[in-house]
């Protein structure tokens, strides 16, 4: 049987980092992957995800993103690949009043803590908010935050130099292969996969969407939620590139008014779409990945309230966000055990921390010090 210190299971946006962390610290580190990383399957894909600075869903997570942002920058040193862009952001409502998104009034959130944490930003009013986005419409009595240091992430690249820097430094890693049982005796972790078997001291749990079937019955009671989420490209009729539009949100009256979106990148003309749905739960073996033309009229009507647009897709896309309660992360041991460390945000707004969320679990595996307190991201806090 194959030993190894730790174990990866899952080589997404957390489980690549944390490979690459734990390579970094001269530890024999295997990473093992039901697929070939990066793909279209999981949570990972689609060209873009947004980053911003001021987390609106809560204050714990900026000391996160501020890490995050220094070790893409280390990757891109090391690699000589682009892996942030930065656009600036914009938050903007509706209007109508509130701007919910993952549970919070996310421009109201974005606000505070930007001025707790001194983050560089502007208020816009209505009127502002024409003159300085002029190929934008929006509703009466709208108002808007930007912040400067937001932008947007190549996800897929991201993966990609994560697994690359985390092999330069010595570690394994398995793809194609799947996990069949997890089992934990003597201090040891025991891993019965599609191919072989493996023995590690520690077991770093980032499945993702199958986080659930991975723990089965071992926290019953705090299962994850899996959505099946969609994003669609639209071809602008105005000049939405990433030279000069920023990243956005709009933050309508509820969930069905929000979305969030990109410029259009690397010389294309169709901004991207992500519109978000908590309602309709998701088995990540049978996921339907197909949309209607329904759904994609809805999108349409929604965000043409604001964007020039044609109103035929360019590309459609899914993906699945692994859900919480509260919209928060969990980066903690599983109860009862010492060996095995289960991380697995998203939410639908890990990947902008995913860099950081590697550091903090490599440091909680191999029992150092965290960079940040972990309390909110508990099993029993989320």
């Amino acid at each position: 049987m194959k030993t190894y210190d730790v174990i990866v299971a899952g080589l997404g946006a957390m489980g690549s980092a944390a490979l690459f962390q734990l390579a970094k610290s001269r530890v024999k580190v295997l990473g093992i992957d039901r697929f070939s990383p990066p793909h279209d399957l999981g949570s990972t894909h689609g060209e873009t995800r947004l980053t911003r600075l001021a987390i609106g869903e809560g204050e714990e997570f900026v000391p996160l993103v501020m890490r995050t942002n220094e070790v893409w920058r280390e990757l891109e040193e090391a690699s000589g690949n682009k892996l942030l862009t930065t656009t600036g952001g914009l938050i903007f409502t509706s209007g109508e009043g509130g701007s919910v998104l993952h549970g919070s009034d996310i421009l109201a959130d974005t606000i505070r803590i930007a001025r707790n944490f001194g983050i560089k930003h502007d208020i816009l009013d209505h009127k502002e908010l024409e003159s300085r986005f002029h190929d934008l419409k929006f509703e009466p009595n709208s108002r808007g935050y930007y912040e400067y240091g937001s932008g947007y992430l190549n996800p897929e690249l991201c993966i990609e130099t994560n697994l690359g820097q985390a092999r330069v430094h010595g570690a394994e890693t398995a793809v194609n292969e799947r996990i069949i049982e997890i089992d934990e005796t003597d201090g040891k972790v025991e891993i019965i996969t599609s191919k072989d078997k493996y023995e590690c001291s520690r077991l770093l749990l980032s499945a993702g969407a199958w986080v659930n079937k991975l723990l089965g019955d071992r926290v019953p009671e705090k299962r994850f939620r899996i959505f099946r989420q969609v994003m669609i490209w639209f071809r602008g009729l105005s000049d939405y590139s990433d030279a000069s539009f920023p990243v956005f949100i709009k933050g309508g009256s509820d969930e069905h008014s929000s979305y969030y979106g990109f410029p259009a990148v690397e010389g294309s003309d169709a901004i991207k779409i992500g519109i978000e749905q908590f309602e309709t739960e998701s088995d990540p073996d049978a996921v339907d990945r197909s949309v209607s033309e329904t759904d994609t009229r809805k999108a349409f009507e929604l965000v043409s309230k604001n964007f020039n647009i044609e109103p035929d897709p360019v590309k459609i896309k899914t993906c699945l966000y692994t859900v919480t309660e509260d919209f928060g992360f969990v980066v903690d041991f599983l109860p009862g055990s010492a060996n095995i460390l289960v991380v697995s945000p998203c939410s639908g707004h890990g990947f902008k921390h995913s860099a950081g969320i590697g550091q903090l679990a490599k440091q909680m595996v191999l029992g150092e010090e965290p960079f940040t307190d972990v309390s909110r991201f508990r099993f029993e806090n989320s």
